[in-house]
């Protein structure tokens, strides 16, 4: 990881360290609000149970089964204390669209991924929060697919993705999360993420080079948002 890779999200993880013990600080000072925690439903349950187990699952990434040429999913599990969680995240994605390339009606992709990472979340109403969090994710894949230039002159060329590359490539990024949460019934939720993602490592090959990451998104852009709507169910104990 470069230098400033690396000052950029160790900043972010102190940051986000330093919000916590300021919460918490604060949370111990008003002990005496304990009558209006009670009321807030999130907070109560946290009080109940501190200690959960969440698994969630992206719901946009479910639609992708309806298209033709994408296919996608993702969930995750969350081992929570109070308002901070560890994510674990994992996902595959098969990529095959025309528009990759113009000269090629076949190309794909196809891999893994995965990502690890904390979220910290602010109650913001007796069912509603806000999510902050950061996210260390690394993708396995590969790519396939003919190509042909046509010539009025010479004949077509024709060139083919290696069969070494079907797999083995790999690649690696950070990424910044904003996003929000609402308790919909018992232990369920519903939310969304925002996501600011930079690439920091991937691998690249010649002439041909991989037009799609897993889990990250177009390998010609060193930065990328996105977004996941998903659906959580808490197991507390």
């Amino acid at each position: 990881m470069r230098p400033i890779y690396t000052c950029i999200f160790s900043f972010s993880f102190i940051a986000i360290a330093c919000l916590v013990l300021v919460s918490d600080a604060y949370g111990q000072e008003e002990v005496v609000q304990e009558e209006n925690e009670l009321q807030d439903s999130i907070a109560q349950a946290y009080r109940e149970n501190p200690f959960a187990i969440q698994i969630g699952l992206d719901l946009l990434k479910l639609g992708s089964f309806a298209l033709d040429r994408e296919t996608k999913y993702e969930g995750q599990v969350g081992f929570g204390y109070k308002r901070l969680t560890l994510v674990l995240e994992a996902g595959h994605a098969f990529y095959a669209s025309a528009l990759a390339y113009k000269n090629s009606e076949d190309y794909s992709v196809e891999g893994d991924y995965y990502r690890v990472g904390l979220d910290y979340a602010f109650n913001i109403g007796p069912k509603s929060q806000i999510i902050l969090g950061l996210r260390y994710g690394i993708s396995t894949f590969g790519h396939q697919g003919t190509f042909e230039v046509h010539s009025e002159l010479w004949d077509n060329y024709i060139a083919t993705v290696p069969a070494s590359q079907k797999s083995g490539a790999t690649a690696n990024w950070g990424e910044v999360v904003l996003g929000s949460q609402s308790n919909i019934a018992k232990n369920l939720y519903f939310g969304w993420y925002f996501r600011w993602r930079k690439i920091l490592e991937r691998t690249t090959y010649d002439p041909i080079d991989i037009y799609y990451v897993p889990g990250y998104g177009k390998s010609i852009d060193n930065s990328v948002p996105a977004i996941n709507l998903f659906l959580k169910y808490r197991i507390a104990f």
